[in-house]
């Protein structure tokens, strides 16, 4: 940013603002592609005058962008997410729900590089510093399973099959089975991640869950 200025002004006088929108000079006008959707850097001019004298200007970039359009899914039939219960987060488990927003499952990742699964306090660094982690692959197996027929669970329909799924990275992983009949689920069978988006409500506002399928 950029200010210019030729006197001091009297705060009780009277003066004007224009304000000039254009390209950074001596530069191409090109895409940038950003999490929030295609953007332009643009130059902002914005100048005081007072009577027909420019006594001030600045000069600053800003960005202008396209948010990125993003489809409606439907919420399945059996679910209902405002009664659902919510992932609890906290400083040491943000990340991993933070990914499953972005639909990514990320395993936490320790000093000597071994994974770990559910995440864990770092105690084995500052408090300050962000987890280190990968991404999986979201691909594994059926190490273990429990079709859950009663009591009821708010938001779920019953009967609803809970897999442990031991992921190709190693780490087993907790999360609904969906896509396939309860009685037609097997120890070892290849499974992948799905994601399901929620949108916003007069209950909550939106947020993603994180389920396994069967693999194709």
């Amino acid at each position: 940013m950029i200010l210019k200025k030729s006197h001091f002004l009297i705060t009780t006088g009277h003066f004007g603002v224009t304000t000039h929108f254009g390209p950074l000079p001596n530069r191409c006008i090109q895409a940038k592609q950003t999490a929030l959707g295609e953007g332009y850097f643009i130059n902002q001019k914005i100048t005081w005058q007072v009577g027909d004298e420019d006594v001030a200007e600045m000069m600053w970039r800003i960005m202008k962008f396209r948010p990125v359009e993003k489809a409606d899914a439907a919420v399945p039939d059996d679910l209902d997410p405002d009664k659902l219960m919510r992932p609890s987060s906290s400083r040491d488990t943000k990340f991993f729900w933070d990914g499953v927003n972005a639909h990514e499952l990320r395993i936490q990742k320790r000093l000597d590089g071994s994974l770990q699964h559910p995440p864990v306090p770092t105690v084995w660094q500052n408090k300050d510093l962000p987890t280190d982690y990968v991404v999986a692959s979201g691909q594994g197996r059926v190490f273990s399973y429990v079709v859950h027929h009663a009591p009821k669970v708010p938001g779920r329909r019953v009967p609803f099959t809970i897999a442990l799924v031991e992921l190709e990275e190693g780490v087993r992983m907790l999360g609904e089975l969906r896509g396939i009949d309860p009685a037609e689920v097997q120890i070892g069978m290849p499974v992948r991640a799905t994601f399901i988006d929620f949108p916003d409500s007069d209950v909550s506002p939106g947020w993603t869950l994180y389920a396994w399928e069967p693999a194709q």
